[in-house]
């Protein structure tokens, strides 16, 4: 149940919510529920009916505060009774047709069917007519036989063609050492686990010697060329500040079954650390 105040006089809000709270603390009942302020309304709610005592309670309160400013709207009655439901209206003519819509665009082409069965071979053919062959013409006269050639027209010897040349290669494949046998990456304590046969009789020459750091002074590399556990006169020694060495005058004849090693032996009190690159020509 509510009852409704709205004023009238200037400022409107202000006075609805110091009426609205003059009226919670004075007026004493269980039945009220809420007092809302609703820009210039002041709604009271009741939980039931309003008592004529709840109503002079709320209506005393508002004579002494704002006697002229405020306009009783009276508690708002209980809700009616639904009315019961008309009846049914006829039903109205059908619409007129509409227009036909727009055609849809083209599906997507469907899938090729299978290739089908190939067809019957046809009859042959008549064969042609054999009659239409030309003749065979006649065999040609055999022609005469050449002079024969003279025996003193043989070509002069051919030079004598150019030796083979081939390359061997020895690598430390780490820092050299005193003593070691070479090989193609590494060293040996062992001659015999460094050693190569040689294939045909060959000229060993042209020994080749790289360092990848100079001895330093007072110190030096030798390389020597060994046949079958010999030292041979084929040597190279890189000395002080050089790091590379040849010797393109002495050689050595090897054999077939022969073997061929490389031996590097080193002097001075600490010969720069480094890897030693070497080759060596073989000519037949």
């Amino acid at each position: 149940m509510d009852i409704v105040y709205s004023i009238n006089s200037f400022p409107y809000g202000l006075i609805a919510s110091q009426l609205a709270s003059l009226i919670i603390q004075n007026v004493t009942t269980n039945n009220l529920v809420s007092i809302t302020v609703n820009n210039i309304n002041v709604t009271i709610t009741f939980q039931n009916n309003v008592t004529p005592t709840e109503q002079n309670q709320v209506q005393t309160i508002v004579n002494n505060y704002i006697p002229t400013s405020c306009q009783f709207n009276g508690s708002t009655g209980p809700t009616g009774q639904q009315g019961a439901t008309g009846f049914t209206g006829q039903q109205g003519p059908t619409g007129f047709t509409g227009p036909t819509g727009f055609t849809g665009p083209t599906g997507p082409q469907g899938i090729t069917g299978l290739t089908g069965p190939t067809g019957f071979t046809g009859p042959q053919g008549i064969p042609g007519s054999a009659i239409n062959t030309g003749a065979t013409g006649p065999t040609g006269f055999t022609g005469p036989q050449g002079i024969p050639g003279s025996a003193t027209n043989t070509g002069a010897t051919g030079p004598t063609g150019t030796s083979r040349l081939g390359l061997f290669y020895f690598n430390s494949g780490a820092n050299l050492a005193n003593n070691r046998f070479l090989v193609n990456s590494g060293q040996n304590t062992n001659e015999q686990q460094a050693q190569w046969p040689l294939t045909t009789t060959s000229i060993c020459q042209n020994l080749t010697v790289v360092l990848e750091n100079a001895p330093g002074l007072g110190n030096s590399r030798l390389f020597t060329i060994r046949k079958n556990g010999v030292n041979q006169t084929l040597q190279v020694t890189i000395s002080g500040t050089s790091t590379t060495g040849a010797n393109n005058v002495n050689a050595v004849t090897f054999n077939q079954f022969d073997l061929l090693s490389l031996i590097h032996t080193q002097t001075g009190p600490s010969p720069a650390n480094g890897v030693g690159s070497c080759s060596v020509e073989f000519k037949t």
